[in-house]
């Protein structure tokens, strides 16, 4: 190799190294594993000013609509997961949705959930998965919170054609320690 190779060889390699650096040092969150720092858009223009929204709703789909607290960010997060988890189940792994909520959920609540999953027959493929369009925290205190989650719902039976559908699910949440559980679910 002549000596004029080696020195676009190792050109080449300061430069790819140079911009694996600035991309690093660009991305700082890359190397520590912290989120960014949420955009406080208040004085901004919202796009969704006409929706009629309640105080304390919370879009999923579009921005993180009106600031929440710290006390309703914990409780926006433990309802939208438990209802998404709760209302999803498949005949291929039943009742396993269900096992999946023993943390987040009261345990008096959690062995009714068992018992009715248990008392469940099903005949052929039977699916339905959930996602939750908007949390609605009507109340909330420092012990107890009551949640509207609005959900889309997608059913799947074994030869059918799929059913897509939206059902509210109304969720008591009671703190225990540093947790949120949830003591009662009932559909709308």
């Amino acid at each position: 190799m002549t000596r004029k190779n080696i020195t676009i060889i190792a050109i080449i390699g300061l430069v790819i190294i140079g911009a694996i650096a600035a991309l690093l040092l660009v991305n700082e969150n890359f190397l520590t594993g912290k989120q960014p720092p949420e955009n406080n858009n208040a004085n901004q223009p919202n796009d969704k000013a006409n929706n009629q929204q309640l105080p304390n709703a919370v879009d999923i789909e579009g921005p993180a609509a009106p600031a929440l607290n710290s006390l309703e960010q914990t409780v926006f997060f433990s309802a939208r997961n438990f209802a998404e988890r709760f209302a999803s189940f498949s005949s291929d792994s039943a009742g396993q949705n269900i096992n999946e909520l023993k943390s987040v959920t009261a345990t008096s609540l959690f062995k009714n959930l068992q018992a009715e999953i248990s008392k469940k027959a099903v005949n052929g493929f039977y699916s339905i998965s959930s996602k939750a369009l908007k949390v609605d925290i009507l109340t909330a205190s420092q012990t107890e919170a009551n949640v509207m989650a609005s959900l889309q719902r997608n059913e799947i039976k074994d030869g059918k054609e799929p059913f897509v559908f939206n059902q509210n699910l109304e969720l008591k949440l009671i703190k225990s320690g540093d947790k949120w559980l949830v003591s009662e679910a009932s559909w709308q």
